[in-house]
């Protein structure tokens, strides 16, 4: 399960060429990209793109994303929206030490010129108090929300913390710990749904491809650890699956350490009737 924001790139290339080279990595292949098909003009849809190998028959790709809550990724974007909005405001005015605005993630609502209103509105307070933030370290608000602003300590300091500058905390709940058995239901079957209604659209959008390999590549985005990319193997196999569909791939975090990782795809295993 992913929880960022995915590449904003319109290009669903740039999207897909590291499952291209995760791909070929796996089947010792060297297939390349050939063309964009859904930006054809077509009285009907078509996948996203092909692929072509000298030695192998072509492929072509359809990719969508994942999200639980269906709003998950509006939802990171406005968080996202504010704390750029922050550091923007105040960087330029805390360039002595490095510092923190804390906030609950709950208060922020799905509208961004609100979000961003409300970045402002915090950034005002501050700097205009920004000698007691000196002297004191630290400065608490409850407009429009409650907020504090504090210097980081040398002891909480870590290597991943810049020198100088604004950074910003939106604490969110750990919602898997008040998760009832009934969300995890409601989550699993919100899921399923998605899922399938993305495969009833790639099953449309690859017919005329008989000749080709027609590959299905999806990712989970979400902030609950319940939600786990190996639910759609699970998924995959209760299902009657569309029989144009000839793979589908799970793309995957694999943490290189606390803070980095790569996206690493597996094949689900299909089991069609």
């Amino acid at each position: 399960m992913f929880r960022c924001l995915p590449n904003k790139s319109k290009c669903e290339w740039q999207n897909l060429s590291g499952f291209v080279e995760a791909y070929n990595r796996t089947n010792a292949t060297n297939y390349v990209w050939s063309e964009c098909l859904d930006n054809i003009p077509d009285d009907r849809p078509n996948p996203e793109c092909r692929l072509t190998s000298p030695d192998n028959k072509d492929i072509v790709l359809e990719h969508k994303l994942i999200t639980w809550p269906p709003d998950h990724l509006r939802q990171h974007r406005t968080h996202h929206d504010f704390m750029e909005a922050i550091v923007s405001n105040l960087n330029h005015q805390f360039h002595d030490a490095f510092y923190i605005l804390e906030a609950n993630a709950s208060d922020l609502v799905l509208v961004k010129r609100k979000v961003e209103g409300w970045a402002l509105s915090i950034s005002q307070q501050i700097i205009a108090n920004q000698n007691m933030v000196r002297s004191n370290g630290y400065i608490n608000g409850s407009q429009p929300f409650k907020w504090n602003f504090r210097l980081i300590s040398k002891i909480e300091r870590d290597d991943d913390m810049p020198e100088k500058g604004v950074g910003v905390t939106l604490n969110v709940p750990d919602t898997a710990m008040s998760f009832s058995n009934e969300d995890e239901i409601e989550m699993n079957n919100g899921v399923k749904e998605i899922f399938l209604k993305h495969l009833e659209r790639a099953d449309k959008k690859f017919v005329g491809y008989d000749e080709c390999i027609k590959l299905f590549i999806t990712e989970i985005y979400g902030d609950n650890y319940l939600l786990d990319h190996k639910l759609i193997e699970i998924i995959a196999n209760e299902v009657v699956l569309p029989k144009s569909i000839d793979q589908i791939w799970v793309g995957h975090p694999v943490w290189l350490n606390e803070t980095e990782f790569k996206t690493g795809y597996k094949q689900v295993n299909l089991k069609k009737t």
